[in-house]
């Protein structure tokens, strides 16, 4: 009776230790840690990062990624704006970073929901570890504004008054375009129309040419409002200004200085401010003062350039270095000569005083 009343302790003990125990161990090992480290609103691509720290005694195994549209974001959602993300496998790690870099179609609130797997230290040493998971859910916006609308013309037709626009569609998803005018030569743009278009052109009736337009792309934000982009580069409605046309060539200075009339800075050519008429001579007496030459007075010509000035301005250059060097050897050569001269005459005077010394003889 003894050994069965211990038999039935040492059962009941177990059983006692086998209920109490495994809350008291779990309390002691709450699940891993997960933290973003992006920022919560992303207002341009980049990517969404994060850790995974285990507790003490615990090591982590993997995780699953998923990532899911906010219910009642103002994003559309649907499977073309959500990305796959991979799942991620470790070795018995105690910390774990991960980074996705996916490309937002759409913006809104999203979710990023991750299940971790872990293991947890066995209820007694050198017992079996324990697997274990758990998921947590990060929430992040996206609320990139969309790009700048490119290739925007406009086209006027004066029959029936009418603008109409046209431009490239934007590569984002459910974008609509704003458009806006300007009277001409001024730049005060407000919008036209009933509200930005889903399509990408635009009609302006009974306007008259010359107004200037501009378009700006609009997304849904993350939070039921709405994101625009920069404004497109405006264009002018209308025939194109006319380009200022070239003044006509001076009529003045007609025939003097060029090479049909003569050139009045080249030799043979009738001086400036006096020109023949009328030239008759008589070859026989008497003479007639009325049959002589008359002359007729021409006003210069101002600030006429001849078209060979510069070949001529060269002439005068090689002709005044001509003359310099003429004035510089002149007195050199005078110099020269009045030393010879009075070298010779030394000489001659030696030779003289050299036979003054000499006996004459008498015959």
């Amino acid at each position: 009776m003894n050994g069965r009343r211990l038999l039935a302790a040492a059962a009941a003990g177990v059983l006692v230790v086998l209920t109490v125990a495994p809350p008291a161990w779990a309390a002691q090992h709450p699940p891993p840690k997960v933290e973003r480290t992006s920022p919560p609103t992303l207002d341009k691509q980049g990517p969404i990062t994060g850790t995974i720290t285990a507790n003490e005694g615990q090591t982590l195994q993997g995780a699953e990624f998923t990532l899911t549209s906010e219910p009642g974001s103002s994003g559309p959602g649907g499977d073309r704006c959500l990305i796959d993300l991979p799942d991620q496998t470790y070795r018995d790690t105690t910390r774990e970073t991960f980074s996705f870099d996916p490309t937002f179609l759409c913006n809104g609130a999203y979710k990023l929901v991750i299940k971790v797997f872990y293991e947890n230290p066995g209820l007694i040493e050198l017992a079996p570890r324990q697997p274990a998971e758990t998921t947590v859910t990060l929430e992040f916006s996206v609320a990139i504004k969309p790009a700048q609308v490119k290739g925007l013309g406009a086209s006027y037709d004066a029959a029936t008054r009418e603008v109409r626009l046209t431009w490239a569609p934007n590569p984002e998803p459910d974008t609509r375009y704003l458009v806006e005018r300007s009277p001409a030569g001024q730049a005060r743009f407000s919008p036209i129309g009933a509200g930005p278009v889903t399509g990408t052109e635009f009609t302006d009736p009974d306007i008259g040419d010359g107004q200037l337009y501009r378009v700006i792309s609009v997304r849904p934000g993350p939070a039921g409002g709405e994101i625009t982009g920069d404004p497109s580069v405006f264009v002018r409605s209308g025939p194109e200004a006319p380009r200022p046309t070239a003044p006509p060539p001076s009529q003045g200075n007609s025939g003097g200085g060029s090479r049909a009339g003569g050139n009045p800075s080249r030799g043979g050519a009738r001086p400036q401010g006096q020109a023949p008429a009328n030239n008759r001579f008589e070859q026989t007496l008497p003479f007639d003062p009325s049959q002589t030459t008359t002359t007729v007075t021409v006003p210069p010509q101002a600030d006429e350039t001849p078209e060979d000035a510069a070949v001529l301005a060269e002439f005068d250059d090689e002709r005044s270095d001509t003359e310099r060097r003429r004035a510089t050897l002149v007195p050199v050569a005078g110099g020269l000569a009045l030393l010879v001269g009075a070298m010779h005459l030394f000489l001659l005077s030696r030779r003289a005083g050299e036979m003054s010394d000499i006996p004459i003889v008498p015959r």
